[in-house]
């Protein structure tokens, strides 16, 4: 069994949400510029693995190179605004004298013993 600290677990999850979203925008980019550049089966080799890059001509490699900063820079600018939402939501939740955790877990608590005291009218 593997153990895993909190921030580790934060940081996969970080990665599980962004790696998709950015596969999704590289796939974007190359379909909007390399579509005259690359044939599709190429295209198709490259959106497998981009290590078949070494094996296109300089200039191919030079606009995939252009679309891969360009779907990085798209990302990022989505990772900025999902972060700045973020920010947003948190100052409107945020609260000056939060309730008090363990006052609440007594009244929960003293809430439900009376309910299982009291009798049910069913």
């Amino acid at each position: 069994m593997q153990y895993h600290t909190p921030k580790k677990q934060y940081i996969k999850a970080i990665r599980v949400g962004i790696h998709p979203f950015s596969i999704i925008v590289f796939n974007k980019e190359s379909q909007k510029f390399l579509v005259g550049i690359l044939t599709a089966e190429l295209l198709g080799l490259l959106h497998e693995s981009p290590a078949v890059i070494d094996t296109f001509s300089p200039m191919q490699r030079l606009k995939i190179r252009d679309v891969f900063a360009e779907s990085f820079n798209e990302s990022l600018r989505a990772c900025t605004y999902v972060s700045a939402a973020a920010v947003v939501a948190s100052l409107i939740m945020y609260q000056r004298h939060p309730p008090d955790v363990l006052k609440r877990k007594k009244e929960q608590g003293a809430y439900d013993e009376a309910k299982k005291a009291a009798p049910s009218l069913r």
